[in-house]
């Protein structure tokens, strides 16, 4: 099997099958393959939950692309690497968190009240700071946003006033949205004027419009948000 049908079947989630076709020219593929099946077997046993077979899944298969990238040196060293769209574990969602970087405090609170979605396994999150080192981050975006399940839309002033996010974010998600092919939500982290934007027809949250940063305390507004989440979550996965 060829080093581009290798790859393919890694970016079609078939990590193992991919692994298993190495082995004769990769010994470290072997070892990874050992990580693979002990990872597999531990989740089936619950010894392991979803969210941790995940970043095992993840980790192996970034490992396996890595391999595969040493034994191909007709890609110049001197090019950015190119983004790989990475399958989720099946019945976990990819959500896409667009942001201003003067909002990062907020987001990461926000991320935080996400996390009992992501150790059960249902979604995955993504953003800037996820980009690997050496990668073309433009392209990488685009990737990411191509690939998401649900993009989340952190709506703020600086959020609003972005070039690259209005030009390019806003732009990607609406046209995933009117493809039917992703699920978009305005979250509104800090009040501003956004009625006039392209997403203000779909609802967002808080429901009311009433921003984050107009609450006294934003923890229990975070927290309504994640559970409303949850239930269009548990709505795509069919649970």
């Amino acid at each position: 099997m060829s080093h581009a049908q290798i790859k393919q079947l890694i970016e079609k989630g078939k990590v193992k099958e991919a692994l298993e076709a190495m082995r004769s020219d990769f010994p470290d593929a072997i070892l990874l393959l050992a990580q693979w099946n002990k990872g597999e077997k531990d989740h089936l046993l619950g010894l392991t939950d979803n969210s941790e077979w995940g970043k095992i899944y993840i980790k192996l298969t970034y490992a396996a692309l890595a391999l595969l990238s040493e034994a191909t040196p007709e890609v110049s060293q001197a090019k950015p690497a190119e983004p790989v769209s990475v399958q989720s574990p099946p019945n976990t969602l990819r959500l896409f968190l667009s942001y201003a970087r003067a909002d990062a405090a907020l987001k990461q609170r926000f991320d935080v009240h996400l996390a009992g979605l992501k150790r059960s396994g249902k979604i995955s999150t993504w953003s800037d700071p996820d980009i690997e080192p050496g990668a073309d981050w433009a392209l990488t975006i685009k990737q990411q946003l191509a690939d998401a399940d649900i993009i989340l839309l952190l709506v703020s002033p600086d959020f609003m006033a972005s070039d690259y996010i209005w030009g390019v974010e806003i732009e990607a998600a609406m046209q995933r949205h009117r493809e039917g092919k992703a699920l978009i939500i305005p979250i509104f982290l800090k009040d501003t004027v956004w009625q006039d934007a392209p997403f203000a027809k779909l609802q967002g949250l808080p429901r009311d419009g009433k921003a984050v940063n107009q609450h006294p305390d934003p923890e229990p507004v975070l927290a309504t948000i994640a559970k409303e989440i949850r239930t269009a979550i548990d709505k795509k996965l069919g649970a």
